[in-house]
């Protein structure tokens, strides 16, 4: 890390869509970038290393680093590894409360990946999750926020449309662009929440509306995560990654017109 001094490092922790948010900040990123984002759902400090020592070179503009935890201090450690610039944060849930025991614990431990950045970082957090709201920041970094619900965030999805082939949505940036068109191959509304955390990430690290436009658009479905497939003039849904309530629930919950 220390060889590539202009290197900008991101990372990413929640209690589910960190592997989603990763691959769509990495496909929005590479328009403009030549960014690299840790592989599948590698996001133990192993995982880290083996991306660092194997994939990053000088020629590595961007690092996205996923932070996956079953205790606190977890993601603090791998934060002070990293050092990331800018943190993203997706939703705060109940997985692996066997070592968490409650939700606070999870809030607090994801907090530790923001807690981490310097004043001069940016965290992406989404205004829609009251267990990110009401939480009381222990440092000065710049907050940005996302949401479908809060027309008060910093970036705000509305309109949001589904069928077969996809989604679109309007996006509208505060004290900026309003109701900017986008199109995605991805289903499922919290997909619009996931993608809006990439397209906050373009945002800010300069990207015209024309570069998030065409990187949202490249965004293809992760392996088992409402993976749409077709099968002679039969479509399937693969959504066997689920493994928490709260995922289960917002995956299945019905879609907005």
């Amino acid at each position: 890390l220390d060889s590539i001094p202009n290197l900008k490092k991101i990372g990413i922790t929640g209690s589910y869509g960190k592997t989603s948010v990763k691959n769509m900040v990495n496909e929005v990123l590479k328009v403009k970038y030549n960014s690299y984002a840790t592989e599948k759902s590698y996001n133990t400090m192993n995982g880290l290393m083996l991306a660092i020592n194997n994939k990053l070179d000088k020629y590595t503009d961007i690092f996205i680093a996923e932070m996956g935890a079953f205790h606190k201090g977890e993601i603090k450690e791998k934060a002070e590894f990293i050092q990331p610039d800018y943190g993203i944060l997706t939703v705060i849930g109940t997985a692996h409360l066997e070592d968490f025991k409650t939700r606070e614990n999870i809030r607090d431990t994801k907090f530790e990946l923001i807690e981490q950045l310097p004043e001069s970082g940016v965290a992406i957090l989404n205004m829609d999750d009251p267990y990110q709201v009401n939480y009381k920041l222990k440092n000065k970094c710049n907050v940005f926020w996302i949401s479908i619900k809060n027309k008060d965030a910093d970036i705000y999805a509305s309109d949001i449309k589904m069928n077969k082939d996809g989604m679109s949505f309007l996006v509208s940036f505060k004290n900026g662009k309003n109701n900017v068109k986008f199109t995605t191959k991805l289903l499922g509304i919290h997909n619009v929440s996931n993608i809006l955390c990439a397209i906050a990430m373009g945002y800010i690290l300069g990207l015209t509306m024309e570069e998030l436009k065409l990187g949202v658009k490249n965004i293809n479905s992760i392996e088992h995560r409402l993976e749409l497939k077709k099968w002679h003039d039969i479509y399937l849904i693969d959504d066997a990654f689920n493994s928490n309530p709260e995922g289960c629930l917002l995956y299945t919950s019905p879609s907005p017109r």
